[in-house]
């Protein structure tokens, strides 16, 4: 690796748990979670458990249907699946 060339960022987003039980509680239930961002419950549950990371329209659609700041819904993590 050259002098001025950085190592691959080891980290990932996902969703703080604090956020999402807040969210639920306010959208009735994970079904209406996932209607007020406009993607499938599987999708929500998959978020919410860490089972896959956010991706950008899915932070988009947190931000934007629920007018909150990226860090009081998201956390930045170390990839454990980069950490040895």
């Amino acid at each position: 690796m050259s002098a001025d060339r950085q190592p691959a960022c080891r980290a990932s987003v996902r969703v703080r748990e604090s956020w999402s039980t807040s969210a639920v509680r306010e959208c009735g239930d994970m079904q209406g979670l996932a209607d007020r961002l406009g993607v499938d419950r599987s999708t929500v549950w998959q978020k919410l458990e860490g089972r896959r990371p956010p991706g950008a329209k899915f932070i988009a659609a947190v931000l934007t249907r629920f007018a909150v700041r990226f860090d009081d819904a998201f956390e930045v993590v170390d990839d454990p699946a980069e950490v040895a």
